[in-house]
């Protein structure tokens, strides 16, 4: 730890992003050991944390054997540059990008392209072979999100699939699919939507199988599902990645329970209102995120959970009790410390430069994310 690390939780300048190693750690081995007795890869998605320590906790194997999911080509290159050598960028790739993952496609040995687009692959084509560069390609699915994706029922995506493999320079390496729906509602919807997933992937696999299409890779999941499901028959990869953190949201949905949640922000009391039972703290959305829950309000006192904070403005958090009961103002004197637990641990850890890796009130060291594009 660095010597201008304060040792002390309580010492550490607010807002700040707290990430309980423990917590963080027992998370990460949970997962793996859950692809591991469902027989699947586990290729973690590291966007929710973008830091090579969180990574390697999510892989649980050095950085040149792990696999992992990137969100921007910027952590692509960072990932790189610490061993990871199996590496796919999880967004449909643009022309403005070729160049940039053509260099990382000859700099390590497995990049990977996500493409739902014909267009796309015509381009993408076309310029790897003025480049000299073969690209490996996943055909990205959609079986119900509709964020992104070709539809797994449709002769369309089936000739797509084929275009990518007959083209000159690109490798049809695997099928995606993101399950994002499965976050809506509890644990039972979570585990209907993954089944849905699984077997309309497998459906699919089997059009390109009969049209003479053949794929290594058939990847799923995300992490209510991959949380709560045990068996992915048919599927060979799954991609979560909240799951090192969790949050609110994971909570609600019953993926995992409130002491699961490994990271918090670290706010101050900067004032009391006590004519409208409401207590002030330094972190607002540009600490928090404005992603909200079921639950309601912003985040949880940890702690302390008839406290959330339920309004909020750039910097300014406003927290109220939840069944209106006067809050007991000197049990937090100004100045006192509160742990606030993010509805959206991806969106929350975004907004800071540097986590504080802390082991109950220790200071233990710090990781750094890379940020931005």
């Amino acid at each position: 730890m660095a010597s201008s690390v304060p040792a002390s939780v309580s010492l550490l300048k607010s807002p700040c992003f707290l990430v309980d190693l423990k917590k963080a750690k027992a998370n990460a081995e949970r997962m793996l050991n859950r692809a591991r007795l469902a027989e699947v890869k586990l290729r973690p998605h590291v966007k929710t944390h973008k830091t090579i320590q969180g990574a390697l906790l999510q892989v649980g194997t050095s950085a040149h054997e792990g696999a992992i999911v990137v969100s921007t080509l910027r952590e692509a290159n960072f990932f790189a540059d610490a061993g990871f050598h199996d590496i796919l960028y999880g967004m449909p790739i643009s022309p403005d990008k070729f160049l940039e993952a053509a260099c990382l496609s000859k700099r390590i040995s497995n990049f990977h392209l996500l493409i739902d687009n014909g267009a796309t692959v015509s381009l993408l084509n076309d310029f790897a072979e003025k480049e000299d560069v073969q690209f490996s390609v996943y055909l990205k699915i959609d079986t119900g999100y509709h964020r992104a994706g070709v539809n797994w029922d449709a002769q369309p995506s089936v000739d797509l699939a084929r275009q990518i493999h007959e083209s000159s320079a690109l490798t049809l390496t695997g099928i995606y699919s993101h399950s994002g729906h499965s976050y809506e509602k509890n644990q039972e919807h979570a585990q209907t939507v993954a089944e849905e997933e699984r077997s309309r992937m497998v459906h699919f696999m089997q059009r390109l199988t009969s049209n003479g299409v053949t794929i290594p890779i058939v990847s799923c999941g995300a992490t209510p599902s991959c949380s709560l499901v045990d068996s992915w028959t048919g599927v060979n990869e799954i991609h979560p990645g909240n799951h090192i953190f969790y949050d609110r949201q994971q909570a609600n949905i019953g993926s995992c329970t409130i002491e699961d949640i490994a990271c918090s922000i670290l706010a101050r009391i900067v004032s009391h209102y006590p004519d409208r039972n409401r207590m002030l703290v330094d972190a607002g959305a540009l600490a928090l995120s404005k992603d909200l829950t079921p639950q309601g309000g912003f985040a949880e006192v940890i702690g302390h959970p008839n406290l959330r904070v339920i309004k909020i403005s750039q910097e300014h958090g406003i927290i109220e009790t939840v069944d209106g009961s006067p809050i007991d103002f000197d049990s937090y004197p100004l100045g006192s410390v509160v742990r606030l637990l993010p509805n959206h641990s991806c969106l929350a850890a975004a907004c800071f430069d540097k986590y504080y890796i802390v082991d109950d009130e220790t200071v233990i060291e710090e990781w750094i994310p890379c940020k931005f594009w």
